[in-house]
């Protein structure tokens, strides 16, 4: 019949337009219609090929401008802005560890081995590295500052596995060490730092840490030894309050258009402190709220993660019964990726009823990689909800474009180390603006956070991204207030 070939062809087209470059293999036997179908399956290969090239262009410039050649890890550049953004984020106000991991052998290797031992060497040290963090599930980021050492920025994790986390490396590394690494494998120097830190104080203070790490034993030195504020009972009990309790506050910043027109509110947990100490020294005078920056590596080393998280969408979304605008709600990683918190959300979300058309979920960029099947599959079922997606942090490791076209989340939010200071970084543009391309080819709209100063704005319009975040266009303000 020749409606069927007809019918293939809408398909086609269809898909198309939605980025899905499929061939029609169904060879019609008019002439005509083979025609239409040989030029329809033309356009379809020359489009694939020509969006391939441009994320492929996009990535081969991010490795460029921000990645360590040998390695493929971030650069010195990579580490910088990554730091400063993490130091001067003050909306989550992060509290976390940075490792410098030295090798300690490296100048002896490349002198009596040659280069090719030498590079054998660090790539094996990144392999350890990047292995055994992502097998202990810590959100990290490795770069190579230089030719002898590596640098990790660990954040959602507390004193005691940062503590933990240096043994178990330096154990890692002694496991492979060889004859000729005559000064050992590996030496570590690790300190804390939180919003606001002075840079270069805090990269003196882990340095000097590391030079001590090097005639120490251990082969591991801490600043100050990471003094532990509060103990694992403490902490348990707080948290266990806080779930009985039942209760979570929100203040909510706004993302809006360049004319001001408001997309949606991203709301922010705030978990009142269940003995009304937040400094958490017995005397009652502390701040009303838990510090997030800490209570969230603690929740996870102490496996109540999901348990906060259940907690907080049900706050939420009973607010949002209530609320009259659209609101972006994130949610962690690791409950994102169990099947047992993926079902209980999509059961949540169904009872939520028509009010989750008002829901944007905000989902970390690292939730793209490894192995996604299952992932991809909930995020499937969560659009079929009626529910907006926007990947947060976009860019910081460029996950994979096939991931964006599988997902085809509605909006993609850029990482603040890029949009800061645009209008001056030159190499930022170039990057941001071959994002905001293949963003827009999927019909994805893209939101730009951090964003503090006129200058940076007007640039970002002119680079056609659709809507901008910071204090900017408003602050974080109580959703009560």
């Amino acid at each position: 019949m020749v409606t069927i070939p007809i019918m293939a062809l809408v398909k086609q087209v269809e898909a198309i337009s939605q980025q899905k470059f499929d061939k029609v293999n169904l060879r019609p036997k008019t002439l005509e219609l083979r025609i239409i179908v040989d030029a329809v399956n033309l356009m379809s290969e020359k489009l694939s090929s020509l969006f391939n090239r441009l994320s492929n262009q996009t990535e081969r410039y991010r490795n460029f401008a921000y990645s360590d050649d040998l390695t493929k890890v971030g650069n010195r550049r990579a580490f910088d802005l990554a730091f400063e953004q993490i130091l001067g984020d003050s909306e989550h106000q992060s509290i976390g560890y940075l490792m410098f991991v030295r090798l300690s052998s490296l100048n002896q290797v490349n002198h009596t081995q040659g280069f090719l031992e030498g590079d054998a060497y660090i790539n094996t040290v990144r392999d350890v590295l990047s292995e055994h963090l992502h097998q202990q599930n810590i959100d990290f980021t490795l770069y190579r500052l230089n030719g002898a050492d590596f640098a990790l920025i660990l954040e959602e994790i507390d004193s005691v596995t940062c503590l933990d986390l240096c043994q178990q490396i330096i154990d890692k590394c002694n496991a492979f060490e060889k004859f000729e690494y005559e000064s050992g494998t590996a030496h570590i120097g690790v300190g804390s730092f939180t919003f606001g830190d002075n840079k270069k104080v805090i990269l003196e203070q882990v340095d000097n840490a590391l030079n001590q790490a090097s005639i120490s034993q251990l082969r591991w030195q801490a600043v100050n030894q990471l003094q532990v504020v509060k103990s694992n009972d403490t902490w348990r009990q707080q948290i266990k309050s806080l779930l009985a309790n039942n209760t979570a506050d929100f203040i909510g910043q706004p993302i809006k258009s360049f004319s001001g027109v408001e997309l949606y509110q991203e709301w922010l947990a705030r978990f009142p402190d269940p003995d009304g100490d937040g400094d958490g020294d017995g005397d009652g005078d502390g701040e009303q709220y838990l510090p997030m920056a800490e209570l969230i590596p603690v929740a996870i080393r102490l496996d109540f993660s999901q348990k906060l998280d259940e907690l907080l969408v049900q706050c939420a979304f009973k607010k949002l019964s209530q609320h009259n605008g659209h609101i972006g709600l994130n949610i962690s990683r690791l409950s994102l990726l169990k099947p047992s918190f993926q079902t209980w959300l999509l059961t949540q979300l169904t009872q939520l009823g028509a009010k989750r058309a008002n829901l944007v979920l905000e989902i970390p960029e690292r939730s793209l990689f490894g192995d996604t099947t299952n992932f991809l599959e909930f995020i499937a079922k969560v659009k079929k909800l009626n529910v907006k997606i926007t990947i947060e942090r976009f860019g910081a490791q460029v996950a994979s474009i096939t991931h964006l076209r599988a997902i085809k989340p509605d909006y993609l939010k850029l990482d603040g180390r890029f949009t800061k200071n645009i209008h001056a970084e030159k190499d930022n543009q170039l990057f941001v603006h071959s994002l905001v391309n293949i963003a827009h080819g999927l019909d994805i709209k893209v939101i730009a956070e951090k964003i503090e100063t006129q200058q940076e704005a007007k640039t970002l319009e002119m680079m056609k991204v659709d809507y901008i975040q910071g204090y900017l266009v408003g602050r974080p303000e109580s959703i009560d207030s």
